[in-house]
C-alpha cells in the first residue's frame, strides 16, 4: 500500500467518480496510474456488455501502472463501483521515481510487465 503523505504524491491531482462511471476502456492510452483513496474500482474484462470483474480495487491500492509500464493501450475496463476519489499518478511521475531505482530493478519491473501485459488476453 501507498503512503499519501508521499511529497511526490502530493503534486498528483484527484478526481471523483460516481457509481457505474467508466475511468478507462481498451485501447485507451495508458498514460496514468491510478490511487484508490476512497470508494471502489472493478477492473472488468472488455466486451460488449461487460465482462465479469477480473479484479476489484481496495482504498489505498494503486492500479493501472501494468499498461503504463509496458508502453501498451489499456486491455480492461476500470468502473466505479461505489462513490470514489482518486489520486491520478502521471506517467511522468512514475517515470521519475523509477529512475531513482537500480537499472537492474528497472530492467525487471519492464520486462515483468510486458509479459504480463501480453499474457492478460489469452488468459482472461
Amino acid at each position: 500500500m501507498l503512503e499519501i503523505s508521499d511529497p511526490l504524491l502530493a503534486r498528483c491531482p484527484h478526481s471523483d467518480m460516481r457509481p457505474g462511471q467508466r475511468l478507462y476502456g481498451p485501447g485507451d492510452p495508458a498514460e496514468t496510474a491510478y490511487l484508490l483513496l476512497a470508494g471502489g474500482i472493478e477492473i472488468r474484462r472488455a466486451g460488449p456488455e461487460g465482462g465479469p470483474a477480473v479484479q476489484r480495487i481496495r482504498p489505498g491500492r494503486l492500479f493501472g501502472a501494468v499498461d503504463l509500464l509496458a508502453g501498451r493501450p489499456r486491455v480492461n475496463e476500470a468502473f466505479c463501483t461505489r462513490a470514489a476519489r482518486l489520486l491520478i499518478v502521471p506517467e511522468s511521475l512514475i517515470r521519475e521515481r523509477l529512475s531513482e531505482t537500480d537499472p537492474f530493478l528497472q530492467a525487471v519491473l519492464r520486462i515483468s510487465c510486458e509479459r504480463l501485459s501480453a499474457l492478460r488476453p489469452e488468459l482472461w
